[in-house]
């Protein structure tokens, strides 16, 4: 047996209220979320576009940089998933480097120990022009220079390192 309830009408118009409310406020939620997310899609896709207008950038002075180093007879190394490039260089041949690509930054300077026996050192340079080439040369310390290779014992070990002073 089904048995109909017959709501009084005072119910029915609250239920009619309370629906028509909760559908105002579920329209104005889908509203609110469709212009959030309109913002974003347009947001996202000029940041795309800026994106691949910065690539071609970066790759043009990337291939520039290769283009001048190579006529200048040197061999750039490249990395395979970045636009990194690493230039092994004699000391003599610096001048020729700036000659070809401009002068090496001096806020870049990297130092390591090769060979802490013979006392040579590889220096590392970034390039002010083009700040992902790296121009690495070694050199050996002679007792004017500010810098100097340190022996620490440490159990088991020594370790080494260059100490310069400024």
């Amino acid at each position: 047996m089904d048995t109909t309830v017959t709501l009084p009408a005072s119910v029915r118009r609250l239920m009619e209220a309370r629906t028509r409310q909760w559908a105002d406020e579920e329209k104005d939620n889908a509203r609110r979320n469709l212009t959030y997310h309109s913002d974003a899609v347009k947001a996202t896709t000029e940041r795309l576009l800026k994106a691949e207008e910065t690539a071609k950038e970066k790759v043009a002075k990337w291939a520039e940089a290769i283009a001048a180093l190579k006529s200048a007879g040197f061999k750039p190394r490249t990395q395979t998933y970045s636009l990194d490039i690493t230039l092994d260089v004699r000391e003599k041949r610096l001048s020729d480097v700036a000659r070809a690509v401009g002068h090496l930054d001096p806020n870049t300077i990297d130092k390591d120990i090769v060979d802490a026996g013979k006392k040579l050192v590889r220096i590392s340079h970034s390039l002010a022009r083009y700040p992902f080439v790296t121009v690495r040369y070694v050199r050996r310390l002679t007792d004017e220079d500010r810098c100097r290779i340190v022996a620490t014992d440490v159990p088991a070990r020594v370790e080494l390192s260059l100490v310069c002073e400024r």
